[in-house]
C-alpha cells in the first residue's frame, strides 16, 4: 500500500521524535543483509561499540530483506536495529542521523546525494575506511568518554511535552561528550533511553507546586509576570508558584552528590543546552580558587540569579537550604520568586560569589527556549560565533478602559490578525512596544494571530487570561483598525 503525503507525514512527524531525542550517535548502514555478504564484518564492528552512546540502523534494499533478517536476528549484537527500507523511508529523514555507512556499489552516487542532509561522513563500501577513519574521533571511546570531570552537572527536568524531550536529550548528550557525570532530577518520568548515558537518575512524583488555597494558608506571595515601559505597566499573575518545586529537585540531586563525596556540583535547566566547552571549566576555576558560588544575573534585577545556570560548593549550598524541606518551610523563609530567594540565602551564607551578566551565556550556548507562558515566542538564529536570541511577546491586557493587544519585538515579523469579519496586518519595528486598543466585540468573537516566519499561531478571546495595565500615557493607544488589511484573505 502507498501512503498518502498526509499520512507519512503524520507518521514521520510522531514515530521519528524517537531517533531524534536519542542522544546516542546514530549511524545508517545500507547493505544487502544476506549471509556471507558483509553482515558478518559489520556485526564485528558494532561489537566494538557495545557500552559506547552508539546504535547501528541496518537499511537493506532486498525486497526478502525481511527473510534475512529472522535467518540473523539471533546474532545480531544489541546496538543494531533492523529496518526494512520502505519503513525506514516513512518513519526517518536523514538529517535525524550522525553518519551514513553506504555498502552498495554505487554507493559513490547515494553519498553525494545524502550529504546535501548534511551527514558528518559518508563511506564507500570500503569497511576497513570506516575502521581507520576520523570517525573514531567523534565516536566517543571509553577513554575519553570516561576522561570523567570530578564535578557532577546537575540537569533538572520538567519534559512534558515532546519539544522539552527533545531539549532534555540534548542538554544530556552535550554535558555528557565534555565528560562531566550525570544527575538527571525529574518529578516526570522520561523515555528509558535517556537513562542510558545518565549516571544518576531522581524520579521525585511530588511536583510540589504552591496553588490555590497555598497562597492563603502558608501566606506565600503570589508571582507575577511584569513589563514596564515608557508611558505602560502590565501585570500577569501566575496561577502557580513552582518554586519549591524546583529546589525540591536541587536538593534531591544534592543529596545525591553529596553522598559520593562530591564538592562542587553545576546545575543547568533541561531548555539549557551547553555547546561552550569552557563554560563549566570556567565555573569550577573560580571555585577552586576561593568562590563559593558561580552564577548569573540581570542588570535590571542584581537582587536576582540566574536559577537554570549555576554552580556551588555543595557545603555551601546544604548550610543555605539545609532548613528548607516543605512548601511551608519556603513560604515563611523569604521572597516567592526562586531567582531572588536563592540569591538571599545564598547571601546569607557567604560573600564569596562570583556573579556574571546573563547575556554573555546566549553567545554560544542555546539558553531558556522554553516560556512557561503562551505570549512569548523564542526564537534561535546560529551565527558564525554562537547564537542570537530573539523574543517576541504578545499578550492581552485590560484596564477598566478597555482592551489591548501588547506587542513587543526583537525580530523582524509580521503578525496577521484575522477576526470574524476583518483581517489586519502588523509590521512592528524592533523592540517598540505596540499598545494596541480592540473593542471588546473582537474578543467576544475571538480573534486568531499568526506569525509565518515562526509558523506560530495562537487564538485570544474573552475568556483568555489578560494581564492588568496600566496606561500613564495615553497617546501610545494605536486603534486596531489602524492595521487593517486592504485585501483580507
Amino acid at each position: 500500500m502507498t501512503l498518502s503525503p498526509k499520512i507519512r507525514s503524520k507518521i514521520k512527524s510522531e514515530e521519528r521524535f524517537a531517533i531524534k531525542m536519542d542522544p546516542f550517535i546514530h549511524i545508517v548502514v545500507y547493505a544487502d543483509f544476506i549471509p556471507d555478504n558483509h553482515i558478518g564484518e559489520i556485526f564485528e564492528i558494532a561489537k566494538k561499540f557495545i557500552g559506547k552512546p552508539v546504535t547501528f540502523n541496518l537499511v537493506g534494499n532486498r525486497e526478502d530483506t525481511n527473510f534475512y533478517y529472522s535467518v540473523i536476528n539471533s546474532y545480531k549484537p544489541g546496538n543494531c536495529k533492523f529496518w526494512e527500507k520502505e519503513r525506514f523511508d516513512t518513519v526517518c529523514e536523514l538529517s535525524d542521523f550522525a553518519i551514513l555507512w553506504y555498502l552498495q556499489e554505487d554507493s559513490d552516487r547515494i553519498s553525494n546525494v545524502y550529504c546535501r542532509w548534511g551527514l558528518d561522513f559518508c563511506f564507500n563500501n570500503n569497511i576497513e575506511e570506516f575502521i581507520n577513519s576520523s570517525i573514531l574521533q567523534i565516536i566517543p571511546e571509553e577513554a575519553t568518554i570516561t576522561e570523567r570531570k570530578k564535578e557532577p552537572v546537575v540537569i533538572l527536568s520538567h519534559a512534558d511535552t515532546n519539544e522539552k524531550l527533545y531539549l532534555l536529550s540534548e542538554a544530556i548528550r552535550e554535558v555528557h561528550k565534555k565528560g562531566y557525570p550525570i544527575i538527571l532530577s525529574t518529578h516526570i518520568q522520561v523515555p528509558d533511553n535517556l537513562y542510558k548515558i545518565c549516571d544518576y537518575v531522581i524520579y521525585d512524583s511530588n511536583n510540589a507546586l504552591i496553588t490555590g488555597k497555598d497562597f492563603e494558608t502558608l501566606g506565600c506571595g503570589m508571582i507575577f509576570i511584569w513589563a514596564r515601559y515608557p508611558g505602560y505597566y502590565q501585570s500577569f499573575q501566575i496561577d502557580y508558584n513552582h518554586s519549591y518545586a524546583v529546589l525540591r529537585l536541587m536538593k534531591n540531586a544534592m543529596g545525591v552528590s553529596e553522598a559520593n563525596g562530591y564538592k562542587i556540583t553545576h546545575f543547568i535547566n533541561y531548555d539549557n543546552i551547553i555547546y561552550d566547552p569552557m563554560l563549566l571549566e570556567k565555573h569550577s576555576t573560580f571555585l577552586n580558587s576561593g568562590d563559593d558560588l558561580y552564577s548569573y544575573y540581570s542588570p535590571e534585577n542584581l537582587n536576582y540569579m540566574k536559577t537554570t545556570c549555576f554552580s556551588v560548593r555543595n557545603d555551601i549550598f546544604l548550610k543555605a537550604f539545609s532548613n528548607i524541606n516543605t512548601k511551608e518551610d519556603f513560604c515563611l523563609n523569604g521572597s516567592a520568586v526562586l531567582e531572588e530567594f536563592m540569591f538571599q540565602k545564598f547571601s546569607s551564607v557567604t560573600q564569596r560569589i562570583q556573579r556574571t551578566e546573563s547575556n554573555t551565556l546566549t553567545f554560544k550556548n542555546y539558553m531558556d527556549p522554553i516560556n512557561l507562558h503562551n505570549f512569548s515566542i523564542t526564537k534561535f538564529y546560529e551565527e558564525l560565533d554562537g547564537y542570537r536570541k530573539c523574543q517576541t511577546q504578545i499578550n492581552a491586557s485590560k484596564d477598566s478602559n478597555g482592551y489591548y493587544l501588547f506587542i513587543r519585538t526583537e525580530d523582524s515579523i509580521s503578525i496577521r490578525i484575522k477576526s470574524s469579519k476583518d483581517t489586519f496586518l502588523i509590521s512592528p519595528s524592533l523592540n517598540i512596544p505596540y499598545v494596541i486598543a480592540v473593542p471588546e466585540i473582537y474578543l467576544t468573537n475571538g480573534i486568531h494571530f499568526l506569525i509565518p516566519e515562526y509558523n506560530h499561531e495562537m487564538y485570544i478571546n474573552s475568556e483568555t487570561k489578560m494581564a492588568d495595565c496600566v496606561i500613564s500615557d495615553t497617546s501610545i493607544i494605536i486603534p486596531i483598525s489602524n492595521f487593517i488589511a486592504s485585501t483580507p484573505n
